[in-house]
């Protein structure tokens, strides 16, 4: 993530103090209602603002999701070049054809230029659009009936119609902080307009996947520098229940095979167990291997994954954590693979996994690609989300991961996308640990922090990769009652 990318976030930061006051224009919702157009902003931080669109059934949506919502305004109106009325392609309600569920509401200007990049909308042309006919408008008599004259996030998705509107906003009235476009469908000739009108606005540009975004010089001024430390601050949690013999087992394995982890300054143990009986074992393991032993009871697996975020937060000049449960193995170094035939060796781990996370920026890297019950070929936020929100963010039916670049470091390669979050072993750094576990004051299960770090990754708020190996086994041989198993 570079520089301005972080300052995307503080101004966002930013603006989300000032709540109410806040003013969002989103034109088109491009059928992504949760994040693409805004709204999740709208709801979480309660700003104000105008949302236009040409889609009647999407505008019934939005004004649905938000009930008994004054401060934000919707109107069905498609902004084009001239006022009048224009041509779609839409697709009918569900009473009148019953189209797939992902399609509802979706339209477009003709001729459909979002039809050869998107399958969704490749549907919509050859099978469920039917013609009809929406008000339209230039942007500037729209604004004036609504009143704006002050925009400070200016959002545009028009499947592929983006310039029309972009060309049309003035910008030395209108000084938005952020600028964001989603210009995926766009031509290439029309991608380069934009781009050279938001610089000669004098915005600065930040491309990411799917997205054009123009930041203001010095709207992120108000901001409070994040508190930072240079990545070399790690500190190592490993949680364990009623087994010595167990967490024995894993901490030969990481003195064997990823022994920088036990070099670590601070290292803490967290006994969840309920049994007396194991507290000297574990203690004598605690000090031969010099970690610290934290007991609050048993806080099951979640609960202790979220008391160790807390305990990080307090450790104010720690840059990364990285959290084990006792059946999380490292691998040994013989040249082996894992199902999806990547290395389970990893030689130096740690500063290899550092490594990356500085040089990309990210608030978390997975240490497995393969995991006990999936891998992350699949996005497994999919199975947490509600059916609506699949629908919306997995419009064409699949679920794969969504990576954005690769790369490597020191010969270990890794993946930089959508990666979900899971309770498998990760190098997460004080930014990402306050974003995904610091905004709620309790536990939540895992697949509720699985699907909340997915919408904060569509939504730009975190950054996450995955290594091309899969050096962490499971392997547990100390067992216990499954019906001790506690999550929170």
């Amino acid at each position: 993530m570079s520089s301005r990318e972080v300052r995307l976030d503080s101004t966002l930061a930013r603006l989300a103090r000032m709540g109410a006051n806040a003013f969002v224009l989103s034109v088109g919702v491009g059928g992504r209602i949760a994040t693409a157009n805004l709204c999740s902003y709208l709801h979480r931080y309660g700003w104000s603002g105008l949302i236009v669109e040409a889609s009647q059934e999407l505008c019934d949506r939005i004004q649905a999701s938000a009930p008994g919502r004054t401060n934000v305004t919707i109107e069905r109106i498609a902004i084009g070049s001239c006022d009048g009325e224009v041509e779609l392609l839409a697709t009918p309600k569900a009473e009148e054809v019953d189209s797939p569920e992902a399609l509802r509401g979706m339209a477009s200007f003709i001729p459909v230029r979002a039809a050869t990049l998107s399958a969704s909308y490749a549907a919509l042309q050859s099978q469920w659009g039917r013609p009809t006919s929406a008000p339209a408008s230039r942007l500037a008599p729209v604004l004036s009936r609504h009143g704006v004259n002050r925009v400070d996030v200016l959002h545009v998705d028009a499947g592929g119609y983006e310039w029309t509107i972009l060309e049309q906003v003035d910008f030395t009235g209108l000084r938005p902080a952020v600028v964001r476009v989603a210009w995926s469908y766009a031509p290439p000739g029309e991608r380069v307009l934009m781009a050279r009108r938001l610089e000669r606005a004098g915005y600065q540009l930040v491309s990411r996947p799917g997205e054009l975004i123009g930041l203001l010089p010095g709207a992120d001024e108000e901001v409070e520098p994040e508190v930072t430390c240079e990545p070399g601050d790690i500190v190592l949690y490993a949680i364990t229940y009623n087994a010595p013999g167990q967490l024995e087992r894993w901490l030969t394995s990481v003195e064997a095979h990823a022994p920088e982890l036990l070099r670590l300054d601070r290292k803490f143990l967290l006994d969840n167990s309920t049994r007396p009986e194991t507290r000297d074992a574990y203690d004598q393991l605690a000090a031969r291997f010099g970690f610290s032993v934290l007991r609050e009871g048993n806080l099951g697996i979640n609960g202790g994954r979220y008391f160790c975020a807390r305990h990080f937060d307090q450790l104010t000049d720690a840059w990364g954590m990285v959290w084990f449960e006792d059946d999380m193995l490292i691998a040994g170094p013989e040249p082996t693979v894992c199902r999806n035939g990547l290395p389970t060796g990893v030689p130096n781990l740690l500063e290899r996994a550092r490594a990356i996370v500085s040089k990309e920026q990210l608030d978390y890297l997975k240490l497995s690609f393969s995991e006990f019950f999936g891998d992350h070929h699949i996005n497994w936020a999919w199975y947490n989300l509600p059916e609506e929100t699949r629908r919306r963010e997995f419009p064409d039916g699949t679920y794969r991961t969504k990576f954005y670049c690769s790369g490597t470091e020191g010969g270990l390669s890794y993946l930089v996308g959508e990666v979900h979050y899971s309770n498998w072993p990760s190098l997460m750094t004080r930014r990402g640990n306050t974003r995904l576990f610091l905004c709620r004051s309790e536990p939540l299960f895992e697949q509720h922090y699985m699907a909340d770090a997915f919408m904060r990754i569509r939504a730009g708020e975190l950054r996450a990769g995955v290594l091309l190996a899969s050096p962490i086994q499971h392997d547990r041989t100390f067992h216990y009652p499954a019906d001790e198993r506690k999550e929170i």
